[in-house]
């Protein structure tokens, strides 16, 4: 049986974070096994480099970086990525908060066939776990239900799922070694996978406004509708992306850029099979594994890790 699509929609709008895209690019070549996938990335900011860099750019060839340097990267055998390129003609250069729920909107109610699936995402995420975890998410969606659930693509940080709303109600062990965690609140989570049946059965969310105050009323809208249709919200014991977290993009940033000078095939987060991700988090089906867990594996984890006590410890004296 055919693999049914899945969108992946990215949001970019400001041009000095091109390292957590080329990266987001870069990973989800070497790990990617789901063969149906397509991108779409919308473009804000009006960067003419930018444009440019994302018009080479063939995911059927060998990727090229922002500086233009040809990588040893491709595509996985039998996987069949297709890129789509929006670009805006409305420039927001400079704006505090970039537009990016216009993108969500244009793209997650676009018109496909309801048998596929849709995830929206921002550039500052990593693909991390080689093999083909997107499939064993849609399979579990299926399996649950796919026209009142979603479930998450991402591992969030300690702060995330601490919060009140993300707390766990229940776990649900599907298989041998993937457990569903489900929340005790529906909320709106656009970061999670969902059907194209589900978008539609519950409508499209508030028309496009600039602004923070508009984001938080398009996720309330996107929350209200999911409560009136009782959409259940899960995160899986195992997802093949990592958020880099905004207390460290100053740092993920510069990183990326001088190691992709030495090395154009340069990844941030170290890639991991399957079976090294059980190995390393064993307990992962009974407690959800963090980005700080993710963060420690690698060699840079441990400045971090020492960069954060140092940034508490401050907090703390200025009271």
């Amino acid at each position: 049986m055919s693999s049914k699509k899945l969108t992946i929609s990215i949001h970019f709008g400001k041009k000095d974070n091109y390292p957590f895209l080329e990266n987001f690019l870069k990973s989800f070549l070497i790990c990617n096994t789901y063969p149906n996938i397509r991108i779409i990335i919308t473009e804000t900011g009006g960067s003419l480099e930018v444009r440019n860099w994302l018009k080479q750019i063939d995911l059927k060839k060998n990727f090229i970086n922002f500086d233009g340097t040809k990588t040893n990267i491709k595509k996985r055998k039998n996987t069949h990525p297709i890129l789509k390129l929006v670009f805006h003609k409305k420039i927001h250069r400079g704006s505090f908060w970039v537009p990016y729920m216009k993108s969500f909107n244009d793209t997650a109610y676009e018109k496909d066939n309801l048998n596929n699936y849709f995830v929206f995402f921002v550039e500052d995420c990593h693909f991390f776990i080689k093999g083909n975890i997107v499939s064993k998410i849609i399979k579990s969606l299926n399996r649950i239900g796919v026209n009142d659930n979603h479930i998450g693509l991402c591992i969030w940080t300690t702060y995330r799922y601490k919060k009140y709303n993300n707390r766990i109600k229940k776990i649900n062990k599907l298989e041998k070694n993937f457990s569903l965690f489900e929340t005790a609140e529906i909320k709106g989570d656009i970061f999670s996978v969902m059907s194209r049946k589900l978008l539609k059965k519950t409508g499209k969310i508030v028309t496009q406004k600039d602004g923070e105050k508009y984001r938080q009323q398009a996720i309330k809208d996107l929350t209200k509708k999911f409560l009136k249709h009782n959409v259940k919200r899960f995160y899986p014991s195992i997802a093949p992306i990592v958020t880099l977290d905004n207390d460290y993009h100053d740092y993920f940033r510069e990183k990326i850029k001088k190691e992709t000078k030495k090395n154009p095939d340069f990844v941030l987060c170290k890639i991991l099979s399957e079976k090294e991700y059980y190995k390393t988090f064993k307990s992962n089906k009974l407690k959800l594994v963090t980005a700080e867990d993710i963060y420690k594996i690698n060699s840079w984890g441990n400045f971090l890790k020492s960069r954060f006590m140092i940034k508490k410890g401050i907090k703390k004296l200025v009271g």
